[in-house]
């Protein structure tokens, strides 16, 4: 019976010979192979509706004479399944293929064997396929039509397996088992078709600026300490915003348009240059400024948000300073901004006025003039080489004692309080000795007190200003939750910017947060998917080329930090191809900038980071989807999915791991899953579709502890 059915089973061509060997005089068996061989063609008619016909040479052309040939009942049957959308087609000729790939793709280790589909029976074939699949058991075996032949059945079974793992997205819409870039559609993310290799290594963007001329300007007053010392003028409207340094707290209040009668505008709007101009040069930078300035610091009227025109005429008849000196005490020391001729530019803080000293007076030995028989050839000395330009040196009259005062050139500012101060590099004077002038060749700067030392924060105050303008414009323009200012100014900043503070860390948080929301979403939104397709499909979702595409689609890029440490240019000024020059009523709010491509996915995670330390996961969530990014939408996991499975009674077997674990779980069928390696085939399910999932979520558990921990 055995040699019968394998002589006529396996034999390829008719003109094949086998040789069935039965033992010798067992007339049974030879009687039972005699019975077979003459009733073959009526078995064959039970079983088939057609008898084979012979080919040319007299071949039989069915299946023991050619494995491609289908009887013709079958074929008239066969059906095929084009995918709406993408137009690809599922025939009884692919589908083996196809459930085959499917299954060695699924993630194994070293002591779990190849998976593959399993196929039983003969004219009506079953597929079994591997239970490593995460499908309950009603969609891991499929029973297919009757036919003809056993590899038309298996055919046929096959078609209708991958046909139905299709309807549960197991298979895209392109047929492929594993999720490729046309595959990100079933994943809500349509337009990742586009490419960035367009974009340039260094992008020039123009860049977000609050600084501008407008046919209004605004006035917004600056409390220092909670006095009103003076107000910013600008073509803006600026929000608040809190500066402290050095112990000393800016506040900038609330804007309020200036009034100008129409015949004083022009007037008035030099008034603010020049007098902005000639604080800045005492106090900040001596650079020439070639274009008109967009920010003013003024005095301003008591009670008032209104510039003080006034002071401002007042200040600008002497704006080197003034040589009359009366009325100047003891009082006034150490509160003065002076400078003498001979150092024309350089700015001093009166000390004391040494009236027991006078320009031929000798030096003492530990100060900085010694080594001349008096202070006025000191003087010569110093002047000597200098050319053009006719210096007076008095023999007679007082000395001043003054000190330098350094130019506050440096626009770093502190976040939220930290742990450690920003390191500054602030300029110092290596030599302490006071410097002696002639009274008569010093002039007294008029400017109150009050005001240089405004003046000396002015860089800093612009740039905080800046940098929270900037940071609501981009939570209003992006559709960001309320992400605190701090955090979301850090998350834009990028390292270049050398600021103090930068983006680096939140980076790295927002990373691990992208990472676990991306992989609950995936886990959820396909529950029949395996670790393999999860992970292919996760890394897609969150490579840099996808987080760019989006940075690049709303625009990121007009909102980041780059501005340096130092005030090298003024950088509020109108610039020198902006409209506003040809037309000031034409108000440009962007500068030019280069940024590096790579700051986009960057600033992308870091920002999701800021959502993460302001407001969890939820705010997350939020912040992700406003950035483009497939989280499945703001709603929070707990309202978004079903609830877990009902809490059951705690099993003795896991008592002894909650006990050494030190945490009691309440879903034991999520941790009996857990627990089950892949090769276990009792339930269907294993520990990979977990694993997927606790791979993002342990990322974030430890990078929290981590920023948390380690502040810098």
């Amino acid at each position: 019976m055995v040699g019968y059915v394998q002589s006529r089973g396996r034999a390829r061509r008719a003109t094949s010979t086998f040789v069935v060997m039965i033992q010798q005089n067992n007339a049974s068996e030879l009687d039972n192979y005699r019975s077979l061989s003459e009733n073959e063609p009526q078995i064959r008619r039970l079983y088939q509706s057609g008898i084979p016909t012979l080919g040319a040479g007299g071949q039989t052309v069915d299946d023991e004479g050619n494995s491609d040939y289908v009887y013709p009942t079958d074929l008239a049957k066969r059906e095929r399944f084009v995918v709406p959308g993408t137009g690809a087609i599922l025939t009884y000729n692919t589908a083996i293929g196809l459930l085959g790939h499917l299954c060695s793709l699924i993630p194994r280790d070293a002591f779990t064997p190849a998976q593959r589909p399993r196929y039983s029976g003969t004219f009506v074939s079953t597929v079994f396929l591997p239970s490593m699949l995460p499908l309950t058991s009603e969609y891991l075996v499929y029973e297919g039509p009757r036919k003809h032949s056993t590899k038309e059945a298996k055919r046929a079974v096959a078609f209708k397996a991958v046909k139905a793992l299709h309807a549960l997205k197991l298979f895209d819409d392109h047929l492929l088992p594993v999720l490729g870039r046309a595959g990100l559609e079933t994943a809500e993310d349509t337009s990742l078709g586009n490419d960035v290799v367009d974009v340039p290594e260094v992008m020039d963007v123009a860049v977000l600026s609050p600084w501008t001329l407008a046919s209004n300007l605004w006035s917004h007053p600056v409390l220092v300490d909670g006095k009103r010392i003076a107000g910013v003028v600008t073509g803006t409207p600026l929000p608040p915003a809190e500066l402290v340094w050095d112990g000393t707290t800016l506040d900038l209040g609330e804007a309020k348009v200036v009034h100008f009668k129409s015949e004083e505008e022009y007037q008035k709007c030099r008034l603010l240059r020049d007098y902005t101009d000639i604080g800045l040069w005492w106090r900040v930078s001596a650079r020439p400024r070639p274009t008109p300035l967009t920010c003013f610091l003024t005095p301003l009227v008591p009670n008032s948000c209104q510039p003080d025109f006034q002071a401002m005429e007042r200040l600008l008849m002497h704006p080197h300073g003034k040589f009359d000196w009366t009325g100047v005490d003891e009082r006034e020391y150490g509160h003065i901004l002076v400078m003498n001729t001979m150092q024309f530019g350089r700015p001093f803080l009166l000390h004391k006025i040494r009236s027991d000293l006078t320009p031929m007076s000798k030096p003492p030995a530990d100060s900085r003039e010694a080594g001349f028989e008096t202070y006025s050839e000191f003087y010569k000395w110093v002047v000597r080489k200098r050319k053009g330009r006719q210096h007076y040196i008095p023999t007679d009259g007082s000395l001043v004692e003054a000190f330098p005062m350094p130019r506050q050139t440096s626009q770093i500012y502190e976040l939220l309080p930290r742990d450690t101060s920003v390191d500054v590099e602030m300029a110092s004077v290596d030599d302490s000795r006071p410097y002696m002038f002639p009274m008569v060749t010093t002039s007294i700067f008029p400017m109150p007190e009050e005001m240089f030392s405004l003046f000396g924060l002015f860089p800093r105050l612009l740039h905080r200003v800046q940098d929270v303008w900037r940071a609501r414009r981009t939570r209003v323009s992006l559709g960001l939750p309320p992400i605190l200012d701090d955090r979301l100014i850090e998350a834009t900043t990028l390292p270049a910017a050398a600021a103090g503070f930068n983006n680096q860390r939140l980076e790295t948080l927002g990373d691990s947060v992208l990472k676990l929301c991306t992989s609950v979403h995936l886990y959820n939104k396909f529950p029949h998917y395996h670790e393999g397709q999860l992970d292919n499909l996760r890394q897609q979702l969150i490579s840099n080329r996808t987080l760019m595409f989006r940075a690049k689609a709303i625009g990121l890029e007009q909102y980041l930090n780059i501005e340096g440490p130092n005030v090298k240019t003024w950088p509020a000024v109108v610039a020198a191809d902006s409209p506003t020059l040809q037309d000031p009523a034409c108000s440009d709010r962007t500068v030019k900038r280069s940024i590096p491509r790579r700051s986009l996915q960057d600033c992308m995670e870091a920002i999701i980071g800021a959502g993460y330390v302001s407001g969890g996961v939820s705010m997350a969530l939020h912040v992700g989807t406003a950035l483009g990014l497939t989280f499945g939408g703001r709603l929070s996991w707990g309202l978004r999915y079903a609830p877990p499975p009902e809490a059951r009674p705690e099993p003795e077997l896991y008592s002894e791991l909650q006990g050494a674990l030190g945490y009691e779980f309440q879903y034991f069928e999520l941790l009996h899953e857990a627990l089950t390696h892949p090769s276990f085939e009792s339930s269907g399910k294993s520990y990979q579709r977990l694993e997927f999932l606790g791979d993002g979520t342990g990322l974030v558990i430890s990078m929290t502890r981590l920023t948390s921990v380690f502040k810098l």
